[in-house]
Protein backbone atom coordinates (compact mmCIF):
# COMPACT_ATOMS: atom_id res chain seq x y z
CA UNK A 1 0.00 0.00 0.00
CA UNK A 2 1.57 3.26 -1.12
CA UNK A 3 1.73 6.29 1.21
CA UNK A 4 -0.72 8.23 -0.99
CA UNK A 5 -3.37 5.57 -0.36
CA UNK A 6 -3.58 6.64 3.29
CA UNK A 7 -4.99 9.94 2.02
CA UNK A 8 -6.83 8.60 -1.01
CA UNK A 9 -8.95 6.04 0.84
CA UNK A 10 -10.21 8.21 3.73
CA UNK A 11 -10.71 11.19 1.44
CA UNK A 12 -12.92 9.25 -0.94
CA UNK A 13 -14.87 7.66 1.93
CA UNK A 14 -15.44 11.11 3.44
CA UNK A 15 -16.66 12.40 0.08
CA UNK A 16 -19.01 9.42 -0.27
CA UNK A 17 -20.44 10.07 3.20
CA UNK A 18 -21.05 13.68 2.19
CA UNK A 19 -22.76 12.51 -1.01
CA UNK A 20 -25.09 10.17 0.89
CA UNK A 21 -25.94 12.93 3.36
CA UNK A 22 -26.76 15.39 0.56
CA UNK A 23 -28.82 12.74 -1.25
CA UNK A 24 -30.89 12.07 1.89
CA UNK A 25 -31.30 15.80 2.42
CA UNK A 26 -32.29 16.72 -1.13
CA UNK A 27 -33.65 13.40 -2.40
CA UNK A 28 -32.05 14.03 -5.80
CA UNK A 29 -30.65 11.11 -7.77
CA UNK A 30 -29.11 13.59 -10.20
CA UNK A 31 -27.04 15.08 -7.40
CA UNK A 32 -25.80 11.64 -6.41
CA UNK A 33 -24.88 10.61 -9.95
CA UNK A 34 -23.09 13.87 -10.74
CA UNK A 35 -21.12 13.70 -7.51
CA UNK A 36 -20.08 10.10 -8.13
CA UNK A 37 -18.83 10.96 -11.61
CA UNK A 38 -16.82 13.81 -10.13
CA UNK A 39 -15.37 11.49 -7.50
CA UNK A 40 -14.29 9.01 -10.17
CA UNK A 41 -12.47 11.85 -11.92
CA UNK A 42 -10.78 13.31 -8.85
CA UNK A 43 -10.19 9.93 -7.20
CA UNK A 44 -9.73 7.42 -10.07
CA UNK A 45 -11.23 4.04 -9.16
CA UNK A 46 -9.05 1.13 -8.08
CA UNK A 47 -9.81 -2.48 -8.84
CA UNK A 48 -11.57 -4.01 -5.84
CA UNK A 49 -9.76 -7.29 -6.51
CA UNK A 50 -6.11 -6.28 -6.94
CA UNK A 51 -6.08 -2.50 -6.27
CA UNK A 52 -4.74 -1.59 -9.75
CA UNK A 53 -5.78 1.87 -10.93
CA UNK A 54 -8.29 2.80 -13.62
CA UNK A 55 -11.33 0.55 -13.16
CA UNK A 56 -13.44 -1.01 -10.41
CA UNK A 57 -12.75 -4.54 -11.67
CA UNK A 58 -9.77 -4.98 -13.99
CA UNK A 59 -9.60 -7.42 -16.91
CA UNK A 60 -7.44 -10.03 -15.09
CA UNK A 61 -9.82 -10.00 -12.08
CA UNK A 62 -12.84 -10.30 -14.39
CA UNK A 63 -11.23 -13.35 -16.00
CA UNK A 64 -10.69 -14.79 -12.52
CA UNK A 65 -14.44 -14.80 -11.79
CA UNK A 66 -15.68 -18.37 -11.37
CA UNK A 67 -18.54 -18.20 -13.85
CA UNK A 68 -21.62 -20.38 -13.35
CA UNK A 69 -23.85 -22.01 -15.97
CA UNK A 70 -27.31 -20.59 -16.40
CA UNK A 71 -29.91 -20.99 -15.21
CA UNK A 72 -29.47 -22.92 -11.95
CA UNK A 73 -31.97 -24.71 -9.74
CA UNK A 74 -32.66 -22.67 -6.58
CA UNK A 75 -32.77 -25.92 -4.56
CA UNK A 76 -29.92 -28.17 -5.73
CA UNK A 77 -27.98 -25.51 -7.69
CA UNK A 78 -27.63 -27.70 -10.75
CA UNK A 79 -28.30 -26.46 -14.32
CA UNK A 80 -31.93 -26.55 -15.38
CA UNK A 81 -33.66 -26.53 -18.74
CA UNK A 82 -35.02 -23.20 -19.92
CA UNK A 83 -38.37 -22.43 -18.35
CA UNK A 84 -38.72 -25.67 -16.39
CA UNK A 85 -38.33 -26.36 -12.66
CA UNK A 86 -35.62 -28.90 -11.94
CA UNK A 87 -36.41 -32.59 -11.52
CA UNK A 88 -35.41 -32.39 -7.85
CA UNK A 89 -38.71 -30.59 -7.23
CA UNK A 90 -40.76 -33.66 -8.08
CA UNK A 91 -44.14 -33.29 -9.75
CA UNK A 92 -45.81 -31.04 -7.20
CA UNK A 93 -47.05 -27.47 -7.55
CA UNK A 94 -44.98 -24.99 -9.54
CA UNK A 95 -42.45 -23.34 -7.20
CA UNK A 96 -42.44 -19.64 -6.41
CA UNK A 97 -38.90 -19.28 -7.74
CA UNK A 98 -38.23 -21.17 -10.98
CA UNK A 99 -34.50 -20.69 -11.46
CA UNK A 100 -31.50 -18.51 -10.65
CA UNK A 101 -29.18 -16.74 -13.08
CA UNK A 102 -25.88 -15.76 -11.46
CA UNK A 103 -22.83 -13.95 -12.78
CA UNK A 104 -20.53 -16.24 -10.84
CA UNK A 105 -19.59 -17.93 -7.60
CA UNK A 106 -19.40 -15.87 -4.42
CA UNK A 107 -15.61 -15.88 -4.16
CA UNK A 108 -12.51 -13.95 -5.16
CA UNK A 109 -12.91 -10.70 -7.09
CA UNK A 110 -16.69 -11.05 -7.33
CA UNK A 111 -17.04 -11.28 -3.58
CA UNK A 112 -14.75 -8.25 -3.21
CA UNK A 113 -16.88 -6.31 -5.71
CA UNK A 114 -20.09 -7.04 -3.82
CA UNK A 115 -18.50 -6.05 -0.53
CA UNK A 116 -17.25 -2.77 -2.03
CA UNK A 117 -20.71 -1.94 -3.38
CA UNK A 118 -22.70 -3.06 -0.36
CA UNK A 119 -20.58 -1.87 2.55
CA UNK A 120 -18.24 0.80 1.12
CA UNK A 121 -20.66 2.73 -1.08
CA UNK A 122 -18.68 2.20 -4.29
CA UNK A 123 -21.63 2.46 -6.66
CA UNK A 124 -19.39 2.55 -9.71
CA UNK A 125 -18.84 -1.19 -9.23
CA UNK A 126 -22.45 -1.79 -10.31
CA UNK A 127 -21.74 -0.57 -13.85
CA UNK A 128 -19.00 -3.21 -14.11
CA UNK A 129 -21.17 -6.00 -12.70
CA UNK A 130 -24.24 -5.27 -14.84
CA UNK A 131 -22.74 -6.55 -18.14
CA UNK A 132 -21.91 -9.85 -16.45
CA UNK A 133 -25.56 -10.20 -15.44
CA UNK A 134 -26.80 -9.06 -18.84
CA UNK A 135 -24.93 -11.94 -20.49
CA UNK A 136 -26.82 -14.39 -18.28
CA UNK A 137 -30.27 -12.81 -18.54
CA UNK A 138 -30.40 -11.72 -22.19
CA UNK A 139 -30.89 -15.21 -23.71
CA UNK A 140 -33.90 -15.81 -21.44
CA UNK A 141 -35.50 -12.37 -21.15
CA UNK A 142 -38.78 -11.46 -22.84
CA UNK A 143 -40.04 -8.09 -24.06
CA UNK A 144 -42.75 -7.92 -21.39
CA UNK A 145 -40.57 -8.96 -18.43
CA UNK A 146 -40.22 -6.87 -15.27
CA UNK A 147 -37.00 -6.32 -13.32
CA UNK A 148 -37.54 -5.86 -9.57
CA UNK A 149 -34.74 -5.41 -7.01
CA UNK A 150 -35.17 -6.92 -3.57
CA UNK A 151 -36.20 -3.93 -1.43
CA UNK A 152 -34.74 -2.84 1.86
CA UNK A 153 -37.00 -1.74 4.68
CA UNK A 154 -37.31 2.08 4.51
CA UNK A 155 -35.58 2.48 7.87
CA UNK A 156 -32.66 0.32 6.72
CA UNK A 157 -32.37 2.20 3.45
CA UNK A 158 -32.31 5.55 5.26
CA UNK A 159 -29.54 4.22 7.47
CA UNK A 160 -27.41 2.92 4.57
CA UNK A 161 -28.37 5.67 2.16
CA UNK A 162 -29.05 3.36 -0.78
CA UNK A 163 -30.18 -0.13 -1.78
CA UNK A 164 -27.31 -2.01 -3.44
CA UNK A 165 -29.69 -4.33 -5.32
CA UNK A 166 -31.55 -1.33 -6.74
CA UNK A 167 -28.25 0.21 -7.87
CA UNK A 168 -27.33 -2.95 -9.80
CA UNK A 169 -30.87 -3.29 -11.18
CA UNK A 170 -30.76 0.26 -12.55
CA UNK A 171 -27.51 -0.49 -14.36
CA UNK A 172 -28.88 -3.78 -15.72
CA UNK A 173 -32.02 -2.07 -17.00
CA UNK A 174 -29.81 0.22 -19.09
CA UNK A 175 -28.48 -2.82 -20.95
CA UNK A 176 -31.60 -4.95 -21.45
CA UNK A 177 -35.19 -4.26 -22.57
CA UNK A 178 -36.55 -4.98 -19.10
CA UNK A 179 -39.06 -2.71 -17.39
CA UNK A 180 -37.57 -1.61 -14.07
CA UNK A 181 -40.27 -1.69 -11.37
CA UNK A 182 -38.69 -1.08 -7.95
CA UNK A 183 -41.99 -0.06 -6.33
CA UNK A 184 -43.78 -3.28 -7.26
CA UNK A 185 -42.38 -5.11 -4.22
CA UNK A 186 -42.10 -3.67 -0.72
CA UNK A 187 -40.59 -4.89 2.52
CA UNK A 188 -43.24 -4.48 5.18
CA UNK A 189 -41.19 -5.10 8.31
CA UNK A 190 -37.60 -4.84 9.44
CA UNK A 191 -35.70 -8.10 9.63
CA UNK A 192 -32.57 -9.13 11.47
CA UNK A 193 -29.21 -9.23 9.70
CA UNK A 194 -29.08 -12.58 7.89
CA UNK A 195 -25.30 -12.94 8.03
CA UNK A 196 -25.04 -15.01 11.20
CA UNK A 197 -28.31 -16.93 10.88
CA UNK A 198 -28.75 -20.57 9.87
CA UNK A 199 -30.75 -21.51 6.80
CA UNK A 200 -33.88 -22.24 8.84
CA UNK A 201 -33.47 -19.02 10.82
CA UNK A 202 -33.07 -17.00 7.62
CA UNK A 203 -36.26 -18.45 6.18
CA UNK A 204 -38.18 -17.60 9.35
CA UNK A 205 -36.58 -14.15 9.52
CA UNK A 206 -37.96 -13.07 6.12
CA UNK A 207 -41.22 -15.03 6.16
CA UNK A 208 -44.09 -12.70 5.13
CA UNK A 209 -41.67 -9.76 5.07
CA UNK A 210 -42.69 -8.67 1.55
CA UNK A 211 -45.85 -7.58 -0.19
CA UNK A 212 -46.33 -7.03 -3.93
CA UNK A 213 -48.73 -4.78 -5.86
CA UNK A 214 -51.10 -6.97 -7.91
CA UNK A 215 -51.77 -4.17 -10.41
CA UNK A 216 -48.06 -4.03 -11.20
CA UNK A 217 -47.14 -7.72 -11.46
CA UNK A 218 -50.25 -9.68 -12.43
CA UNK A 219 -49.62 -12.07 -15.35
CA UNK A 220 -46.06 -10.79 -15.78
CA UNK A 221 -42.78 -12.68 -15.69
CA UNK A 222 -40.49 -11.19 -13.07
CA UNK A 223 -36.72 -11.07 -12.76
CA UNK A 224 -36.11 -10.60 -9.02
CA UNK A 225 -32.63 -9.23 -8.35
CA UNK A 226 -30.49 -9.58 -5.23
CA UNK A 227 -26.77 -9.27 -4.64
CA UNK A 228 -25.96 -12.73 -3.23
CA UNK A 229 -27.81 -16.06 -3.15
CA UNK A 230 -26.73 -17.97 -0.05
CA UNK A 231 -29.66 -20.01 1.25
CA UNK A 232 -32.08 -18.21 -1.03
CA UNK A 233 -34.41 -17.27 1.84
CA UNK A 234 -34.78 -13.64 0.79
CA UNK A 235 -35.39 -14.35 -2.90
CA UNK A 236 -37.84 -17.15 -2.09
CA UNK A 237 -39.80 -14.88 0.27
CA UNK A 238 -39.91 -12.10 -2.30
CA UNK A 239 -40.91 -14.52 -5.05
CA UNK A 240 -43.70 -15.94 -2.89
CA UNK A 241 -45.14 -12.44 -2.42
CA UNK A 242 -44.97 -11.79 -6.17
CA UNK A 243 -46.65 -15.06 -7.03
CA UNK A 244 -49.35 -14.41 -4.43
CA UNK A 245 -50.00 -11.08 -6.18
CA UNK A 246 -50.51 -12.84 -9.51
CA UNK A 247 -47.09 -12.89 -11.17
CA UNK A 248 -46.97 -15.57 -13.85
CA UNK A 249 -43.39 -16.61 -13.13
CA UNK A 250 -40.49 -15.40 -11.00
CA UNK A 251 -36.83 -15.94 -11.86
CA UNK A 252 -33.97 -14.89 -9.64
CA UNK A 253 -30.95 -12.97 -10.86
CA UNK A 254 -28.00 -12.44 -8.54
CA UNK A 255 -24.49 -11.10 -8.83
CA UNK A 256 -23.07 -14.12 -7.03
CA UNK A 257 -24.19 -17.46 -5.68
CA UNK A 258 -22.60 -19.62 -3.00
CA UNK A 259 -21.93 -23.10 -4.30
CA UNK A 260 -23.11 -24.63 -1.06
CA UNK A 261 -25.81 -23.21 1.22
Amino acid sequence: MGPHHLVYGPARRAAMCYTRAMTRLHGASGWREATRRLLDTVFPPRCVGCRSRGTWLCAPCLRAVDQLPLPLCPVCRQPVEKGNPHACRGSGARPSLVAISAAGAYAGPLRAAIHALKYEGRHGVAATLAPLLAERVAPLAGDDDLLIPIPLHPARQRERGYNQSAVVAAELARLLPLELAPAALQRTRQTADQTRLSGAQRAENVRDAFVARPDGVRDRRIWLLDDVYTTGATLHAGAAALRAAGAREVRGVVVAMTLRA
